[in-house]
């Protein structure tokens, strides 16, 4: 298991400014075994151009899992690189997820919804996102050190009792999912290895946060999100929700004990993922190891 980190800005006046970020971001992938397949007509990085305008994408990638349980369920995931809802010089990135391809970058059979990933104001700042892989999920963290840019990013498979992987499926979590505004809100759904997505509209991070304040003893609570199964399914290691006033700065490292092992994970302060009951604003860290 590893992760790269990548230094970057979510901005995009030029064709070579959209470039940077996405062969980053890319390369990353593909260093971490998400490999990309043979689909034809895939994005070139070296010669693309940028979005002039909001909701633009100039071109995809498909890439898979390489760890064991890929012959058994495989995962594909297409990514689309373009602007921001509303704005052309705001990175944007729409997120597919299934299981086969027709080899030309389309997905066949059953497919997740969209999933968009985009900034909110757009920085010529450099920050860091982080990546993390074992060939058999991914984690993306966004510019975590970027007021107003940050966002994440997670697939894994569905988890046994034990915290490992199986062949049933996967969950895919993500931030700021809607194509025609900014929502600062969290949305997850369960692609199965076998069956139509659920819920057929991906809904909230399904999290036993509770209200108010978490902290007790010196220690801050963090809280797992828990796949949707008709049942809160055992929980996912990708990502874990926090109150964004209880930890330190955004970019900073955690090492927690879940299903009896000890994981890495980057806090993602500035990020929104909604509010808990009493209006406490919620945010997220994100495996990184």
């Amino acid at each position: 298991m590893s992760y790269q980190r990548i230094v970057t800005a979510p901005y995009q006046l030029d064709a070579a400014s959209f470039q940077a970020w996405g062969s980053a971001l890319c390369s990353a992938m593909e260093a971490l075994g998400v490999t990309k397949t043979a689909d034809t007509g895939q994005i070139d990085w070296g010669t693309v151009s940028y979005p002039t305008s909001a909701n633009q994408y100039m071109g995809y990638e498909i890439r898979q899992f390489t760890d064991g349980l890929q012959a058994t369920n495989p995962v594909i995931i297409k990514f689309e690189f373009g602007s921001s809802a509303t704005s052309g010089q705001r990175p944007g990135i729409r997120i597919t997820v299934g299981h086969t391809t027709d080899g030309a970058g389309n997905l066949t059979g059953d497919i997740s919804s969209y999933f968009y990933v985009t900034t909110n104001a757009g920085s010529a700042s450099l920050g860091s996102t982080y990546i993390s892989s074992d060939g058999g999920r991914l984690n993306i963290a966004f510019w975590v050190d970027l007021s107003s840019q940050t966002n994440v990013f997670w697939i894994e498979r569905f988890k046994d009792t034990n915290g490992d992987p199986t062949a049933d499926g996967v969950n895919i979590c993500a931030n700021y999912t809607s194509s025609t505004v900014y929502t600062g809100t969290s949305a997850m759904q369960g692609l199965p290895a076998s069956g139509a997505a659920y819920p057929s509209t991906p809904m909230k991070w399904q999290c036993a946060i509770p209200a108010g304040s978490s902290t007790y003893n010196e220690n801050i609570g963090f809280f797992p999100v828990h796949p949707n199964l008709g049942y809160a399914g055992n929980p996912d290691l990708g990502g874990l929700m926090f109150y964004a006033a209880e930890t330190d700065a955004s970019g900073s490292f955690y090492t927690i004990n879940i299903y009896g092992d000890d994981h890495q994970y980057v806090a993602v302060e500035y990020l929104s993922c909604g509010t808990n009951n009493t209006g406490a604003s919620c945010s997220a860290l994100v495996r990184c190891e």
